[in-house]
């Protein structure tokens, strides 16, 4: 089966290759064919809302000539992209792994809250500064494991960013934030294939998420 890798925000297909070279060590070399895609606003096409983003995906030159089903492997932002692809073709996915998931927001509240916060961030990118959005997006306490990445693994992360057009990004932030989603939580246990998710992040609103999705899926693992 076909995999299919979604980075997250602020990243690009570059940074999967350490997990691919990893992967490859400990099975003895690669047993299908991989597919890093670009994300829209990160290289890849623009899309007016989150539902046309992932149309665009499963019409990437490469995903949409591959034999179906897949298997979609994403990461935060990707990992929303890739649930809600397989809400939209079921069919075309035969299994969904996602990493710090967040399916949605059902709190008006939370949607407005994520929402401003998101608006507060692309402010930032209106200057124009990759480098100076870049050090204080990673000054996030989320983010707190990245202080100790390698000097290589560094150059590999910014060498993806630093490439990036800022106000694509302000874009991607006002089209594919959690709070420009619809909510996917009715979706979570309905699947036919094998759904892993991992929520890795330690807050307290991803450990709420990760017990929530423990109790709802019914098929695959949720972690």
């Amino acid at each position: 089966m076909i995999e299919a890798y979604l980075h997250g925000f602020f990243g690009g297909p570059a940074l999967w290759q350490p997990l691919f070279i990893h992967a490859d060590g400990l099975e003895g070399g690669p047993k299908g064919e991989r597919l890093a895609l670009r994300l829209p606003f990160h290289g890849g096409p623009q899309a007016a809302n989150f539902d046309q983003s992932c149309r665009q995906l499963w019409q990437d030159p490469i995903l949409s000539q591959a034999a179906k089903p897949v298997h979609l492997v994403g990461y935060s932002l990707g990992a929303r992209l890739a649930l809600a692809m397989a809400c939209q073709e079921p069919t075309a996915v035969g299994a969904l792994t996602l990493i710090g998931v967040n399916p949605g927001l059902q709190d008006r509240a939370a949607r407005m809250q994520r929402l401003n916060a998101d608006a507060r961030w692309a402010e930032l990118l209106s200057q124009r500064d990759v480098a100076s959005f870049a050090a204080r997006w990673d000054a996030q306490p989320i983010f707190a494991h990245r202080a100790a990445l390698s000097a290589q693994q560094r150059r590999l992360l910014n060498a993806e960013r630093l490439g990036h057009d800022p106000l694509a990004l302000k874009e991607a932030l006002r089209v594919l934030g959690v709070g420009a989603m619809a909510d996917l939580w009715p979706n979570w246990p309905i699947w036919p294939f094998p759904c892993i998710s991992s929520l890795a992040a330690r807050t307290l609103n991803f450990c709420a998420w990760r017990q929530r999705s423990a109790r709802s899926c019914r098929m695959g693992c949720c972690r």
